[in-house]
């Protein structure tokens, strides 16, 4: 669930991605180089917040890489890749998710740009459904 609503809103906050995966990319993408695809994994969960004998918050944590199309241009990311980035991670911890351990690299088969960071979140217990 947790997962699902970090995925939908990557994609809400993200248009100039095409796709978010959950979990695993699609293997009939993995040599496609002209879609700007993201890959969201589940780091670890912690428990947090004791009182009374109790957790009660749950801290997940996500692996997010977004795979860049080797296409992809200025105008679709609304300026330089850059900015596309840092307003994507304002815009995450303006919902409460934490952004760190951000690296940027090259597929070393694909040369497709990547960017990967992690995302954390607190979540009150009481409050889940």
């Amino acid at each position: 669930m947790i997962m699902n609503d970090l995925c939908n809103l990557l994609q809400s906050l993200a248009p100039w991605i095409d796709t978010v995966y959950p979990n695993s990319l699609d293997p009939e993408k993995l040599d496609v180089t002209d879609e700007t695809d993201a890959l969201v994994v589940e780091n670890n969960r912690t428990l947090d917040a004791y009182g009374n004998d109790t957790f009660n918050e749950l801290r997940p944590s996500f692996n997010v890489t977004v795979f860049y199309s080797k296409d992809i241009t200025v105008e679709r990311l609304g300026g330089s890749a850059d900015k596309a980035e840092v307003l994507l991670w304002q815009a995450l911890n303006d919902h409460g998710w934490y952004v760190s351990g951000i690296q940027h690299y090259h597929d070393p088969d694909t040369d497709q740009p990547i960017v990967a960071f992690v995302v954390t979140k607190n979540i009150d217990v009481n409050g889940l459904t």
